[in-house]
């Protein structure tokens, strides 16, 4: 999804190009700009076509007006269009012009004075309708907008939407759990379809991988084998460092069984090898009812890993996990979890 969508004449070009650079500059990465060779209309493309397939996908109108553009009958399509849309249309006033009588009951940007303070007016009108670059994310418009029955995943953020307050709550509740110490694994459970999966991957995730005091690995499912799964995600974190983790303890061999703390002793590594410091660490396991149908053997000391790792003094692994809610009775009162106290 292009978050911002930058309308203009084609003879304001340069006021084009310094708005678009200074929106990145706030964090805005998210634009159309017809022009840009990257972010613009692709070769080959309708370009009218592109327009409205952009417009209907952008979240907010930066409409720069001057006398050219309040003379294109194209540009004049644009706002109208993103009107019809229910669009946020930010008019940004770059030179001498009489605004469309359409613009005059909407407030205005004057760049024509102080350019400074006219940008932080433009920065404070665009956050206080909800447009905060910390939410958008950039969107690959070949990809499908819904997955169908797959959940949505992070390259899905940018139309992920109507979950903002689970996401809220699951985000403020990691924070607590980080800040505060206590308990470091927060269970989401809820019925079957009711998008716990897509909450997480596409919501919580993206939001808090950009949070640079968190460390968030990617998520995993237990399937047969979790103790497999969870070699797997570490063993890709660890590609971006120059450490090799010891994987051959996350086994259920003899000779490995007693040393439940190989999973707290490989995130300690991963912190140091990542530049990490101390900071927390998030491991989100999805499904987390696979465990009760897995092989009995991995199982249990995957979950024996997980326990040490999550209470251990001092720790910094959290783990979010999603659960379907009508096995929450079964997880409780399995012998592999009694004792376990879950942050719900």
């Amino acid at each position: 999804m292009s978050g911002i969508f930058i309308s203009h004449s084609s003879r304001d070009h340069s006021d084009a190009e310094e708005v678009a650079a200074r929106l990145r500059g706030q964090g805005y990465q998210s634009l159309f700009l017809d022009f840009d060779p990257a972010d613009g209309i692709p070769a080959g493309r309708n370009w009218e076509r592109e327009i409205y397939a952009r417009l209907r996908a952008c979240s907010g109108v930066v409409l720069l007006c001057s006398e050219h553009s309040m003379a294109s009958d194209w540009c004049f399509a644009e706002i109208t269009h993103a009107r019809a849309l229910g669009k946020h249309l930010f008019p940004v006033i770059i030179s001498a012009c009489e605004l469309r009588p359409l613009l005059q009951d909407t407030q205005t940007t004057d760049l024509r004075g102080d350019r400074e303070a006219g940008f932080q007016r433009l920065w404070r009108g665009l956050r206080s309708a909800g447009l905060d670059p910390a939410d958008a994310f950039d969107w690959d418009i070949d990809r499908p907008p819904y997955p169908g029955l797959t959940p949505f995943i992070d390259k899905d953020a940018a139309v992920f939407f109507g979950r903002d307050e689970e996401q809220r709550n699951c985000l403020d509740r990691l924070e607590q759990m980080s800040r505060y110490g206590g308990d470091r694994l927060l269970l989401l459970a809820g019925a079957s379809g009711s998008g716990k999966s897509s909450l997480v991957r596409a919501g919580v995730i993206p939001k808090l991988a950009r949070m640079p005091e968190w460390l968030v690995l990617e998520p995993m499912r237990p399937r047969q084998d979790p103790l497999e799964a969870l070699s797997g995600v570490l063993r890709r974190a660890f590609e971006t460092t120059s450490d090799t983790p010891n994987l051959q303890l996350f086994s259920t061999q003899p000779e490995c069984a007693d040393d439940d703390q190989a999973l707290a002793v490989a995130i300690a590594q991963l912190q140091l090898a990542a530049d990490h410091g101390d900071k927390p660490v998030l491991l989100v396991i999805d499904q987390l009812e696979e465990l009760l149908t897995a092989d009995k053997e991995a199982a249990a000391r995957f979950v024996s890993l997980l326990k040490l790792a999550v209470t251990c003094e001092p720790g910094q692994l959290f783990c979010l996990a999603t659960l379907r809610s009508d096995h929450l009775a079964a997880l409780q009162s399995h012998p592999l979890w009694q004792q376990t106290r879950f942050l719900e």
